[in-house]
Order: structure tokens, then C-alpha cells, then sequence
């Protein structure tokens, strides 16, 4: 069953024996911290009385609502235990009380802190937290989240909250702002590194590099490429990485049409709409734009120009890359030539942007778009 939803949410309710009624609700919306930290009471640790979860597309959200205000305090943990087919291993998710609230992952005697996973207050007594299903290791298939005790034993006053994990498929985004940028906002410590004339055989060297550093990017591609690379280009996808237009075969001020073609050839390939397009040697007017535009897309520049298509090696591909700032762009190749030096700097490129605070993101991410998705 496939449900098309820009955010996709199966929320159920585990309620206590003492008189709540489990729901299942269909609802779409951004979570928001409504409530201060109030101080710490002198109470024992609580148990929790209700769990609900959500899968907003690729991540879980679970919130406890506790009997106690302010739980959990320093110290103190509430847990539940993922338990089935969509959690191997049986892990346990917890939210630690500390003076900033913290997420957990444990695996038998190995506890994970989970640094991307966001932790927020719902309520005086309620608490939750938004992880990644890929950082808890969650898989397709039924799921039950099991409230435990204290003591770490399952809460026998709780129903498990009965679930079905869904592979999330990247479908879109929904665009805000300009029709044209060569840049993001600069608050925050985000860049994105574009890659441009793929696929080609260079693209998995460097998909395997990015995969390995966990960073994500965007392939603005060729109609013509794509059509002899459909396996490629869906494994970009699949990686978690985002597609823009790059014409058909590179003509300069493409039209319409040209457009339209490369679009349509992408998402009959992989299920996704591209909303980025970026035109070819950076050449474009007003009909560009507006043609783009037209088609749901944002032409994208860029602020940083690597010179990689002129192979100047990989030191100096290198160079240029780390000379961008938070908001930049910058731009690589991974077709169109020999892209060996690209995929030799590439590794110099992402430990560089590591060692100075800045986080490599798509183009997406970077404009802050949402991106739109549908499980499977």
C-alpha cells in the first residue's frame, strides 16, 4: 500500500489498562517543543503510562507520556524496547534526563549516543524524540515498541504499540523562496557539494565515497546518461542522495521541452519529480529561469567552481573546494570526462570540511525545501 503524503505519519497510541482507549490517526505535522523543563521533584523514577509512535517518513518519532512532570530528570532514563521483524536485535531506545536531554541506543551492554537524533518536551509530562529508522537500524516489516520499567523489565501496565516499518521513498520536495540562487543562508555551519554530467563510470567511486563519510549530496544529470544508467541513478536515490536537471545532453539554454524530457525520463526512472535544475556551463536569462520555474524547478548555481572539468589534479580540486564558507555551493563533476582526480580529491575534500565545522548536506537540505516522501 502506498501512501503519498509530503510527510508521511501512521500515528498509534499504546494506552495504560487504567481506561485509554489505543487510536490509529492519520495527521501531518512538524513537531514543536510547547513546554519549559519544569524542575526536578522529588519523585522516583517514573514509568511510563502511555508510548505512541509515528514513522514520518525516513525517521521514527516516539513520545512517553510519563505520570510524573518533568520526566525524565537527571539520571534517569525512559525506554522502550523495539521488538520484531523491523528491529533486529532487539534494540532499546532511550531519552536520558540530563541538563540537556539526550538519546540513546542500546544493544545489549553497548549503549550509542544517537548526536542527530532531536529531543523535545511535549507537554509538562510528556517527552519525545525524532531518530532516523537507518541510525536505530530499523528494516521494513512489524514492529512493537514495548515500555519498560525502571528497571529495564516490560511495563505489564502498557499495551505494546503494534507497528508496521515502511521503506520511505523520496518522491519531491516542496520549494520556498527565489527561482535562482548560487548560494543558501549562511546562518548555520551547512554547504553542498553538487556533482554535474552523471551518471557516469565515475559515479560509484564516488557514491562509495560519500556513503562512507555519511554525506549526502546532489547529481544534476543528463536526460541521455540517465537512460543508459537507470540502475545508477536509482542507486543515488536509494542512497539517500538528491537529483536535479541538467538538460538532456548539455545544450546550451535548454528549452522547455529539453527540460520537461530530462524531468519526466528521472522520475519514470526513479519515482522521484526533481525539483532542482541547473543549467548547462552555468549559461542562462530570464526564459530559463522562468521555464524551470515553470516545471516546479529552481535553477541552481553555485558559489564555489572546483575547475575539476580541466583537470588541474586533485590537489588543486581540493584547494578550491575547501575555500567555500557556510551556505556555499560547490561545484564538482562526476561525467562528462575523466573524473579520476575528482574522485581522488574527494576524500580530502569531506575530512577538510569535517575538521572545520562544516556540514555537507544536498541542495535541498541546505535551502531548508521539504522534501516529500512515500512508503512502501
Amino acid at each position: 500500500m502506498t501512501c503519498l503524503l509530503t510527510r508521511p505519519v501512521v500515528a498509534l497510541v499504546a494506552a495504560t489498562l487504567g481506561g485509554l482507549v489505543a487510536a490509529t490517526t492519520m495527521h501531518a505535522q512538524t513537531p514543536t517543543t510547547t513546554a519549559p523543563l519544569p524542575p526536578p521533584g522529588v519523585t522516583p523514577p517514573p514509568a511510563p503510562q502511555a508510548v505512541r509512535g509515528d514513522q514520518e517518513g525516513p525517521t521514527i518519532d516516539v513520545e512517553w507520556t510519563s505520570t510524573v512532570v518533568g520526566a525524565p530528570h537527571p539520571g534517569e532514563r525512559l525506554c522502550v524496547m523495539l521488538r520484531g521483524a523491523g528491529a533486529p536485535g532487539t534494540p532499546r531506545l532511550c531519552v536520558r534526563g540530563t541538563v540537556a536531554y539526550s538519546a540513546v541506543l542500546v544493544r545489549g551492554a553497548k549503549t550509542t549516543v544517537l548526536p542527530d537524533a532531536v529531543v523535545r518536551r511535549t507537554g509538562r509530562t510528556s517527552v519525545a524524540v525524532n531518530v532516523a529508522g537507518d541510525d536505530i537500524g530499523l528494516r521494513p516489516g512489524a514492529l512493537r515498541l514495548i515500555p519498560l520499567t525502571p528497571a529495564g523489565t516490560p511495563d505489564r501496565r502498557t499495551t505494546p504499540l503494534q507497528m508496521t516499518w515502511r521503506r520511505a521513498v523520496v518522491t519531491g520536495c516542496t520549494r520556498t523562496g527565489a527561482g535562482q540562487v548560487s548560494r543558501g543562508p549562511a546562518a548555520g555551519r551547512m554547504v553542498a557539494l553538487t556533482f554535474d554530467d552523471g551518471p557516469s563510470t565515475a559515479t560509484p567511486a564516488v557514491l562509495d565515497l560519500l556513503k562512507r563519510y555519511k554525506v549526502h549530496a546532489t547529481f544534476f544529470v543528463l536526460g541521455g546518461s540517465s537512460t543508459w544508467n537507470p540502475r545508477l541513478l536509482r542507486r543515488v536515490v536509494d542512497e539517500g542522495h538528491t537529483l536535479g536537471v541538467h538538460s538532456w545532453s548539455h545544450a546550451r539554454f535548454p528549452s522547455w521541452s529539453d527540460m520537461r524530457q530530462t524531468r519526466n525520463a528521472v522520475k519514470a526512472i526513479t519515482g522521484v519529480t526533481p525539483c532542482l535544475f541547473r543549467p548547462p556551463y552555468g549559461l542562462t536569462n530570464g526564459r530559463v529561469v522562468a521555464d524551470a520555474n515553470g516545471l516546479g524547478m529552481t535553477s541552481v548555481l553555485w558559489s564555489i567552481d572546483t575547475n575539476d572539468w580541466r583537470l588541474p589534479g586533485s590537489g588543486a580540486i581540493a584547494d578550491r573546494a575547501l575555500r567555500v564558507g557556510p551556505g556555499g555551493i560547490v561545484l564538482m563533476h562526476d561525467g562528462g570526462g575523466p573524473r579520476g582526480q575528482t574522485v581522488a580529491a574527494l576524500g580530502t575534500i569531506l575530512r577538510g570540511l569535517k575538521a572545520r565545522g562544516l556540514e555537507p548536506v544536498s541542495v535541498e537540505t541546505l535551502l531548508r525545501y521539504r522534501t516529500e516522501y512515500t512508503l512502501r
